[in-house]
């Protein structure tokens, strides 16, 4: 079994602008993982803090950079998925992080599901220093309403088996907030139903700098309605409920049951991870 866990190459890409504070904790989350057949892409869109410095600092275990002004976060995903060798894909925020053995948990799921094309996992809100705010495990894969489009997630956090990802087609380059979700609804659309990694994978760092999260801390500009994002999300969410439309009476059942899914009480159950470092952690 560990011989074929080296077979499975991983590529993550790592899309960046101005997120010197942030970089090198996401670089060695990915560095610092035991599983190590992993390829590192990072695209910069022409930082002018110390991204750079950051990058070359850690040069040696980065497989392709680049720092140069590109179309937003999307387009710089393609760049990567297009530049990467790996067997299966994925891309991690600069502001974000792998949780500790994350990788691992990955490649034991896809070994065991060798026919699966995407996987979905499970994450942990960080605050700006990494210390867990928010816990909560969420549902297992359920044909029956993922064909409708039904499912939670909290973060990319998605591992794809590159060949597939290509003949779906990448990112939507004019999404600038919702284009993970557009992709997996995508998938769906194809029947190409996920597995859940059932472990937490990924560290969501919120922060009032954040693209998906400022617009909830007191003060950050992403908060003012009039900001440009907000008719951009609106957009987005728009062209999604139009183009994959979910049953309104279905979505409703959906939630209603959520309190009979084990994975639903483990925002209780796993509350002692609150307040605690997320190098602390043993993912499970």
């Amino acid at each position: 079994m560990e011989r074929e866990k080296k077979q499975i190459r991983i590529s993550i890409i790592i899309p960046s602008f101005n997120q010197g504070m942030f970089l090198e904790e996401t670089l060695l989350s990915v560095i610092n993982q035991p599983y190590k057949n992993v390829e590192i892409l990072v695209m910069d869109g022409g930082s002018t803090d110390n991204s750079v410095e950051i990058i070359k600092k850690y040069e040696s275990f980065i497989s392709y950079w680049q720092s140069k002004k590109d179309n937003g976060q999307s387009d710089a995903i393609n760049q990567g998925f297009k530049r990467a060798t790996g067997e299966y894909v994925t891309w991690l925020n600069s502001d974000d992080v792998l949780l500790p053995n994350a990788l691992t948990s990955i490649v034991d799921c896809i070994n065991r599901n060798p026919s699966v094309n995407w996987f979905l996992g499970n994450v942990l809100w960080l605050d700006k220093a990494g210390y867990i705010i928010r816990v909560g495990k969420v549902e297992k894969e359920n044909k029956l309403w993922n064909k409708h489009y039904l499912f939670s997630n909290g973060g990319p956090s998605a591992f794809m088996r590159k060949s597939r990802l290509m003949e779906l087609g990448l990112l939507r380059e004019d999404f600038h907030y919702m284009m993970d979700t557009e992709l997996w609804y995508r998938y769906l659309s194809h029947q190409d139903y996920f597995v859940r990694v059932p472990a937490y994978c990924w560290g969501l760092r919120l922060h009032e700098n954040a693209k998906m999260s400022g617009h909830n801390f007191t003060g950050s500009v992403l908060a003012d309605k009039s900001h440009p994002s907000w008719r951009q999300k609106q957009k987005e969410h728009s062209f999604l409920k139009e183009t994959y439309p979910i049953p309104h009476a279905l979505e409703k059942l959906w939630r209603a049951l959520k309190v009979f899914r084990p994975t639903f009480y483990t925002r209780f159950l796993h509350r002692k991870l609150l307040s605690v470092h997320y190098l602390s952690i043993k993912v499970r």
